[in-house]
């Protein structure tokens, strides 16, 4: 990814992989979370994680990754 905070999007969703959280642990699985979480919200999602461009979009994103740690135990 060319931006930090997506790399930290990749990075979060690596822990929640190494913990056994996920059931698609791969970057679709990651753009599926994405749009399933997010599409309504935002209207339109782009088609893959790293074209996300809004600092906004990228922050929430996030945010509901790292709740989604800290439900399950995992430190960040």
């Amino acid at each position: 990814a060319p931006r930090r905070d997506v790399r930290f999007i990749h990075a979060l969703w690596a822990k929640l992989s190494d913990a056994g959280k996920l059931d698609n642990p791969t970057r679709e699985g990651l753009n599926r979370f994405i749009r399933r979480r997010f599409g309504d919200h935002w209207g339109s999602v782009p088609a893959d994680v790293d074209h996300l461009r809004d600092a906004e979009q990228i922050a929430e994103v996030i945010e509901a990754l790292k709740k989604w740690c800290k439900r399950e135990g995992i430190a960040l």
